[in-house]
């Protein structure tokens, strides 16, 4: 072990000499300093790169102009989340106070439907909206309308109703005000973006 450790000083100090020595060239000080400051601003420049996720040839690729950045093609759907605020208005100009508040936001929905399609597309649609109640919206750090994402057991459609099943145990572990808090959440999303085409129908078992 000994061996090893002074193999290892022996070689990190060879190293470190030849490093020296080629920062010093025998140009003195001032030139080895300068060199030492360069490097260090060399290092501190590429590790911005790196943290950031930046490809340094793209900030001067001559034609980047020619390039578009992507645009984000989902749709801006209506979700309603817990008021972050005590007493936050629903809506702007709005005098009625509410502990929810109306949010837009992008979410992969497809509302092309058709009496082929309908059934499958709306049951994909409350799903995709149902995740987006279940994390943080990208406006509101920190604010879920569900916090537990095992609480929605299952979806369907039946006689043009959507039919959205809720977790009785674990509905019951939440107090009054907040279940029923998550309840409105739901109901309200699912009808701003699905009930002109379906009855919103909550259950609990």
């Amino acid at each position: 072990m000994k061996r090893i450790y002074m193999i290892v000083k022996k070689y990190g100090y060879d190293l470190y000499h030849r490093f020296y020595t080629y920062l010093k060239k025998d140009e003195g000080n001032s030139a080895f300093y300068f060199r030492v400051v360069l490097l260090f601003l060399w290092i501190n420049i590429f590790a911005v790169f790196v943290l950031a996720k930046v490809n340094p040839f793209q900030l001067i690729n001559p034609f980047k102009f020619l390039y578009k950045s992507p645009v984000d093609q989902r749709k801006e759907i209506i979700l309603y989340f817990p008021a972050s605020i005590k007493d936050l208005n629903e809506k702007n100009n709005s005098t009625e106070k509410s502990n929810i508040v109306e949010l837009r936001q992008k979410t992969n929905i497809d509302d092309h439907y058709n009496s082929n399609n309908r059934e499958k597309l709306i049951l994909q649609n409350a799903w995709a909206i149902i995740q987006q109640l279940e994390v943080a919206p990208e406006s509101v750090r920190g604010v879920k309308a569900i916090k537990d994402e095992l609480i929605v057991k299952w979806i369907w459609f039946f006689q043009g109703k959507l039919i959205v099943n809720l977790d009785l145990k674990r509905v019951n572990n939440l107090g009054e005000d907040q279940k029923n808090l998550m309840i409105n959440c739901i109901r309200k999303s699912l009808q701003a973006n699905l009930g002109a085409f379906t009855e919103i129908l909550i259950i609990v078992k």
